[in-house]
């Protein structure tokens, strides 16, 4: 499904020279294990405190890099906002499936569709 957003939002970017300036790194916040997530989720909860404006944050993708990851705060970005432009039942989509596969076997997932 791919969607776009109806109204502008301000990310905060959250790249190593932007997470520099905080006393960061990429090891620190984005490219950590599973355990962390408590840890990841209360600085999501602190980027939200900082500025009322930001409606969500971005990032370097850990798994699929150079590609961009997101998180939006939904009491800032409500679903309605969200408009979707197309959607594909993958089931009836062979060349997607296997490109989805395909991206599994890079990235070493294995992928039980």
């Amino acid at each position: 499904m791919e969607s776009q957003l109806g109204v502008d939002v301000i990310v905060a970017p959250l790249h190593a020279p932007d997470l520099n300036r905080i006393g960061l790194t990429k090891t620190d916040l984005i490219e950590t294990d599973p355990s962390a997530y408590p840890a990841t989720a209360r600085w999501g909860e602190a980027f939200h405190r900082a500025d009322p404006r930001v409606g969500g944050l971005r990032w370097t993708s850990r798994r699929c890099d150079p590609d961009l990851a997101f998180l939006f705060f939904e009491d800032r970005v409500p679903h309605s906002a969200w408009k979707v432009i197309e959607r594909i039942e993958v089931a009836a989509a062979p060349d997607l499936l296997e490109e989805i596969r395909k991206t599994g076997r890079r990235a070493q997932i294995t992928l039980s569709i």
